[in-house]
């Protein structure tokens, strides 16, 4: 499957292109290792593809501005606006990332271990609950490639995605440090890396680190049009930080 890796980039550089909305980059991104292959490092982006708003004791305007009634009586505004963080909403993202082995563990029959790339590109839904945390799931898929062995992908699950802001009473609030735990969804063994040795794992369970920048948040504090309460363009969490 040598296409892989060229589907992964054409992925890639449409969520790149279609989505010229505010973007978080993944500084630093550290996976866990697999059973094989690993830890990886790497570097991610996230899109905010769409926002939706909780507003308390508003008349909800009906469908046609957009609008669905949800439980407790509130209004659940879809709106792409600039967002406090104080106010509490969701964030739909587009996230596409790479990153390399820093080491492979899997025994090559005398032959050197090749390192392996990985390519990301993913979904997620991100609750911002308190300025200072974030909490979310996603999903989406992780293409391996490297010499010696034919590429392929795997889908992957995230049921916990965590987002702190650990400066924020500082007001580094576009300082995000994420954490998310994954399944990597089917069987990775020795062959499918190139290798003799006899791993097989399935449906694995990672971690996945980062440390990611809020950049239109930091832009915003930078030309001085915002502090922390004034509004402004959601955070995408994190990347693969391969």
């Amino acid at each position: 499957m040598r296409t892989s890796a060229s589907r992964a980039g054409i992925v890639a550089a449409l969520l790149v292109s279609l989505t010229s909305v505010p973007a978080e980059a993944g500084v630093l991104s550290w996976l866990s290792k697999l059973s094989g292959p690993g830890p990886f490092l790497g570097l991610d982006a996230s899109f905010a593809l769409k926002c939706f708003r909780w507003e308390q004791g508003k008349t909800d305007p009906g469908p046609a501005a957009g609008s669905t009634r949800v439980m407790g009586g509130d209004t659940r505004i879809i709106t792409c606006s600039h967002i406090p963080l104080q106010e509490r909403h969701a964030t739909l993202f587009a996230t596409v990332g790479a990153a390399w082995s820093l080491d492979n563990d899997l025994d090559y029959g005398g032959r050197p271990a090749p390192t392996v790339g990985m390519l990301k590109s993913g979904m997620s839904l991100d609750v911002t609950v308190f300025p200072w945390l974030d909490l979310g799931a996603g999903g989406g898929f992780r293409y391996f490639a490297g010499s010696g062995f034919d590429n392929f992908a795997l889908p992957y699950v995230q049921p916990v995605r965590v987002g702190v802001r650990p400066l924020g009473f500082a007001k580094l609030d576009w300082l995000i440090v994420t954490f998310s735990g994954e399944f990597l969804l089917g069987v990775v063994d020795g062959p499918r890396f190139g290798a003799t040795d006899s791993y097989r794992e399935s449906n694995e369970f990672l971690q996945e680190w980062g440390v990611s920048i809020d950049l239109p948040r930091l832009l915003k504090k930078r030309r001085g049009t915002g502090g922390r309460n004034e509004p402004g363009a959601k955070r995408t969490l994190p990347v693969p930080r391969l």
